[in-house]
């Protein structure tokens, strides 16, 4: 026979310790202050290792890339291993170059809608250093109403015709 009768306790189980109390639970989630808290303290900890000129120029590419514009120039500005003497300026160059893009597409897109959206306006780069599309060409678009180009037409009397001139198409007038 194994053991004792029920409720006897033999010899070695008398002298041996009580069972110890079961451990108390670990709690698997911090409440949130104390979660922001140490979020808090490691991003404080990161920024003071990182540059704050960098921390600017990365900010600034966060929120132009952001904006659907492309930062490659201000990519290569965060490449630098000491703070460029002008890297203020070319940030506010970079801002300056993507509001003349935003009025430079205001403009053509009253003339042709389609072009709004194009990529040639989000790449303030190829503005900044003049590369639009070299060579540059003189664009004329105009605008006729279908009824004085073809006076049998019968669709809206609304409807126009656009033509797309380039300048170096035209011949003096004789």
């Amino acid at each position: 026979m194994y053991g004792s009768p029920i409720g006897v306790a033999t010899e070695t189980e008398a002298s041996s310790p009580e069972p110890e109390p079961e451990p108390e639970p670990i709690a698997l989630a911090a409440p949130a202050d104390e979660f922001f808290s140490f979020v808090t303290n490691i991003a404080t900890a990161v920024a003071a290792q990182i540059e704050p000129w960098k921390v600017r120029v990365g900010e600034t590419v966060a929120y132009w890339a952001g904006e659907g514009y492309r930062t490659a120039a201000l990519e290569r500005l965060m490449s630098e291993p000491v703070a460029p003497p002008n890297y203020e300026a070319v940030l506010r160059g970079y801002g300056h170059a993507v509001e003349q893009l935003r009025q430079l597409e205001s403009r053509i897109t009253t003339v042709d809608p389609s072009l709004g959206g194009d990529e040639l306006f989000r790449d303030p780069e190829r503005l900044a250093y003049h590369r639009p599309g070299l060579p540059a060409q003189v664009l004329y678009k105009v605008r006729f109403r279908q009824r004085e180009v073809w006076p049998t037409y019968r669709g809206f009397d609304g409807d126009h015709i656009e033509v797309d001139i380039y300048e170096h198409w035209l011949e003096p007038a004789s």
